[in-house]
C-alpha cells in the first residue's frame, strides 16, 4: 500500500530541501562578502572628516578690497589691544562700538549691502578668542569673515611704537 502525504507537508518539505540545497560554498562566500563589506564601510566612514571650525578667507589689505560708493565699500571690524588683561577695543568702520552692541550695529551696516562680506582686522598680540568671538558675531549675521593680515614690517613697527 502506497502512503499518500499531503500537499501541504510536500511544500514545507520542498520550501526546507530548496534553502538547505545551496552549495556550502555559497552560503559561506555570502558571509564573507557580508563581513568585508561591513568592515570596508566602517573603515571609509571613520575616514571621512566632517569640517570644524570656522570658515574664514585671509586677504592682505590693499587696494583688492577697496570698492567705490557708500554701500558697495568694504565693511571693517578692527580689534585693537589696549592691555593684555583688558579685552580689546571694537571698531566698526572706524567707529568704537561696544562688544554688546557690534552684533545690531553690523546688522545695520549689512542691511542694504549687495555682498555680506565682513573684514576683520586684528592686532597680532591679540588673544584668538576675541577674534574668534568677532567672527562668530560675523557668522551670526549671515556675512562671511575675511581676515586682514599684516606685514611683519607692520606688526613690528607697531610693537616698537607701543613699548
Amino acid at each position: 500500500m502506497a502512503m499518500r502525504v499531503p500537499a501541504a507537508a510536500r511544500i514545507r518539505t520542498h520550501r526546507w530541501l530548496s534553502f538547505s540545497a545551496l552549495p556550502s560554498f555559497a552560503l559561506a562566500a555570502a558571509i564573507v562578502y557580508f563581513i568585508a563589506f561591513a568592515i570596508f564601510l566602517v573603515l571609509w566612514a571613520a575616514g571621512q572628516r566632517n569640517p570644524i571650525g570656522l570658515g574664514v578667507h585671509l586677504l592682505k589689505p590693499g587696494p583688492a578690497m577697496m570698492n567705490s560708493g557708500p554701500l558697495t565699500g568694504p565693511i571693517v571690524i578692527r580689534l585693537e589691544l589696549i592691555r593684555a588683561d583688558a579685552p580689546p577695543k571694537v571698531y566698526l568702520q572706524s567707529k568704537l562700538v561696544a562688544w554688546s552692541s557690534l552684533d545690531g550695529a553690523l546688522k545695520d551696516e549689512l542691511k542694504f549691502r549687495p555682498e555680506r562680506v565682513v573684514y576683520v582686522a586684528a592686532d597680532p598680540d591679540l588673544s584668538w578668542t576675541d577674534v574668534v568671538n568677532a567672527i562668530d558675531i560675523i557668522r551670526g549675521t549671515q556675512a562671511e569673515a575675511v581676515l586682514l593680515t599684516y606685514r611683519l614690517e607692520d606688526a613690528r613697527h607697531r610693537k616698537k611704537a607701543i613699548h
